[in-house]
């Protein structure tokens, strides 16, 4: 039904999308200048516009990613509701297909997920008779980094690890940390 596809698309969309995330670098730089965020602004549009459910780039910012999953919402979003004002279904059809949409969206991500980790060495090769050539390349991130001031960039090669703190204690919580180890 029409429920069952739009929730799953949907579901697809935000499960693709999340395992692409990577922070936003102008977040991690505070060289921020009025027009440069204009111009990062007006090209992550632009190379955010795909004509499927699918993400348009290998890794995403998460404002790239809320963008995009905004506008597949807005357009996947009110179909369930709109069978129902349509009279096409009941609630209760709009409602059970939405369901195994969701059911369907995770076991085939899942499905994906265990298949390009398992044929990952084989990325770029043709199969079945050369009709089809496997191009869906699991996702990898690397993190650079550089000294205040220089412009060298680097492969941080540092153990770390998130710590939950209470709010009044963000300010001193790396110090305290420091101290312990």
């Amino acid at each position: 039904s029409h429920s069952t596809m739009a929730i799953g698309f949907l579901m697809l969309t935000m499960f693709d999308g999340i395992i692409r995330l990577k922070p936003d670098s102008n977040v991690l730089t505070q060289d921020r200048d009025e027009v440069e965020m204009q111009q990062r602004l007006k090209k992550m549009l632009q190379e955010m516009i795909s004509a499927t459910p699918l993400s348009p780039k290998q890794v995403m910012s998460n404002t790239e990613f809320l963008g995009f999953y905004f506008f597949w919402q807005l357009l996947l979003g009110p179909v369930p509701l709109m069978r129902v004002v349509l009279h096409d279904h009941t609630a209760a059809q709009v409602c059970l297909g939405g369901m195994l949409g969701a059911v369907y969206a995770v076991l085939w991500f899942r499905f994906t997920i265990y298949m390009i980790n398992r044929y990952k060495h084989k990325v770029g090769h043709w199969f079945f008779c050369g009709l089809l050539k496997h191009n869906y390349a699991p996702v990898a991130m690397r993190v650079m980094a550089r000294p205040s001031g220089q412009n060298t960039w680097q492969e941080l090669q540092w153990d770390a690890k998130i710590e939950e703190v209470e709010a009044e204690n963000v300010e001193t919580g790396a110090a305290s940390s420091e101290e312990t180890e």
